[in-house]
This record gives C-alpha cells, structure tokens and sequence, in this order.
C-alpha cells in the first residue's frame, strides 16, 4: 500500500517537472503542455487519494498486529486462533475528470 502511494507522489511530482522541459516559441503550445503536465500530476494525486480513503479501514485493523511484530518478533508470541477480515469496499469507475 505505501509503495502504491508513494509512486503516486513521485509520479505527481515527476510531471510537475517535466512542464519545463520544453520551451516553444507558440506561448499557446507551450501554455497548454504545461497544463497537461499539471493536470497528469492531479490526477496521480487524486488517484493516491482514492486509494488511501480505500485503505484506511485495512490499516487500521493491520496496525496492531504491524505494532506487535516490531522489535524482537518471535513466533511463539503469537500462537493462538486467526482471525479472518473481510473487507467488502464498493470501486467506483475513474472519471476522466479527475473525480471517482
């Protein structure tokens, strides 16, 4: 889940940088490269976003046992029943709009 986030954020920002890798003598062109750099890299933000509200209930329920196998993890401290989560989340389809 963090690395899914975090190429998000870098995607966001490796568009943000490309807005000035071309300099062009029609203002327009260039106006409108620009805007699309910056419209790619929101869309990779609000697609991190999605994704993280998605996931808010799983790590919160993951946290304890994340916290529990820190430091001096040993098998044996955690023999006992399972338990199985179910996670029912409703996807809705990407708008081109930037909205879900």
């Amino acid at each position: 889940m963090g690395r899914v986030l975090r190429f998000c954020a870098w995607k966001a920002k490796w568009w943000r940088t490309q807005q000035s890798r071309r300099t062009l003598d029609d203002p327009n062109l260039s106006d409108g490269l620009k805007a699309f750099a910056e419209q790619q890299a929101a869309q990779e933000l609000d697609i991190a976003d999605n994704w993280r509200a998605k996931w808010t209930a799983a790590r919160a329920r993951a946290q304890p046992i994340i916290e529990g196998l820190v430091d001096g993890y040993q098998e044996v401290e955690h023999v006992g029943p399972s338990e199985t989560i179910e996670l029912y989340i409703e996807d809705d389809e990407y708008e081109p709009n930037g909205g879900y």
